[in-house]
């Protein structure tokens, strides 16, 4: 794998360097990753992102410059970012292939919502932290969607996807606290 990294360097004198990252940490965050991930291929999956991020992106010249203990610090919060997404990843994946049945969670939030008045959702969001207040407001309020939040917050759409459907469940969990329910 090491020789694969090396020709994706576009500068050959960051080679060595790359090299010696390899040789140093690959074991090292290679254990970060699996105690993360359980399983052997989604941790190699993870360590391999993080040299790519590495190789790819702007840490190789941040890296070169740092001392020896900063370097092992800046790499465990690469593979830990990795793994994160390789594990989110999964389980994204896991819940698509059984969020096919009609009644998902999805269905039963929105129907929720739809049943209350707008005086209860607003008050009830205003319980809410501030970052589940705006993405709510985004959503619910101004019908914004997956892809104008993302434009908006500057994320993915697939995180504005799970940040709305986080920030719903915890609405409806405040409704609840309060006695609110669509059964009113």
């Amino acid at each position: 794998m090491l020789s694969f990294y090396l020709t994706l360097v576009d500068a050959p004198e960051d080679r060595p360097f790359v090299e010696k990252l390899y040789t140093d940490y690959e074991r090292m965050l290679y254990g970060i990753a699996f105690r993360i991930l359980k399983q052997r291929y989604d941790a190699e999956d993870a360590v391999h992102d993080a040299f790519m991020s590495v190789i790819k992106g702007k840490a190789l010249e941040k890296l070169k410059s740092m001392p020896d203990t900063e370097r092992k610090s800046y790499l465990t919060v690469i593979v830990k970012h990795s793994a994160y997404k390789v594990f989110n990843k999964r389980k994204k994946d896991i819940e698509n292939s059984t969020s096919n049945c009609p009644n998902s969670t999805n269905t039963t939030e929105e129907e929720v919502l739809a049943s209350l008045s707008i005086d209860e959702i607003k008050e009830t969001m205003n319980m809410l932290s501030e970052i589940d207040y705006d993405i709510l407001c985004l959503y619910l309020i101004n019908r914004q969607t997956y892809e104008e939040i993302a434009s908006t917050l500057d994320i993915k759409p697939d995180t504005a996807r799970q940040r709305v459907h986080r920030a719903k469940k915890r609405l409806i969990d405040k409704l609840q606290e309060r006695g609110i329910s669509n059964e009113q």
